[in-house]
């Protein structure tokens, strides 16, 4: 078992990636769902996975310092529908 991205997809079924993909969209950043759709087509391709790592730290901003590219989206996307966090929403767990 590696580390790193390899790490997330060994543990993660593809259904949670796909989720992620999805929820990506939601917040108003393609360029990570798309992203997640790579990371599903590499499969579990070590090789593959190790280039899309890379391209990961680039699109969500991991290296930069301050509020990464998902915490700025579900800020923008707070203020936008705040409806949407309702804490009164019906919850998946019940």
């Amino acid at each position: 078992m590696g580390g790193g991205l390899s790490f997330a997809v060994e543990v993660n079924d593809d259904d949670l990636i796909r989720s992620a993909a999805s929820s990506s969209t939601y917040f108003g950043i393609p360029e990570l769902a798309e992203l997640f759709d790579k990371i599903l087509a590499a499969g579990r391709d070590d090789a593959l996975l190790e280039g899309l790592a890379g391209e990961y730290i680039r699109v969500t901003g991991e290296e930069q310092p301050g509020p990464g590219v998902i915490e700025r989206a579900f800020e923008a996307k707070l203020q936008e529908s705040p409806h949407d966090f309702d804490d009164t929403a019906p919850r998946l767990d019940g």
